[in-house]
């Protein structure tokens, strides 16, 4: 009987880990990055996102970051992090006068 007892409890253990893991949230990797650079209205600088998704919001620095983000995001990705940074006006090589910001959107395009 203690044989029996002991196996009943390490099958319950073994139900009891699979449910907590299957519990547990899946969280998004980065595998995109949009880099937007400017004052007031920010333009894409970099856009490297896998090749079957439609780049063509993020293709230029005349083009502003939101429309680009809501693009890839309108097509499945998912923003993981935002980094933002301030560029001081000695260190900027654009042509805007002032203080420069930058962020840096990470975006998980992968399927799940």
């Amino acid at each position: 009987m203690s044989k029996q007892r002991i196996l009943m409890i390490v099958a319950l253990c073994f139900v009891l880990i699979g449910t907590v893991a299957a519990g547990i949230p899946h969280q998004p990797k980065p595998d995109s990055i949009v880099v937007c650079v400017g004052g007031e209205g920010m333009g894409v600088t970099t856009a490297t996102v896998p090749l079957s998704i439609d780049r063509s919001e993020c293709s230029s620095f005349e083009q502003s970051c939101s429309p680009c983000i809501r693009s890839l995001e309108n097509q499945g990705c998912e923003i993981v992090d935002l980094v933002t940074e301030f560029i001081p006006p000695l260190f900027s090589s654009l042509p805007q006068r002032g203080v420069q910001q930058s962020v840096t959107v990470q975006l998980s395009c992968e399927s799940p």
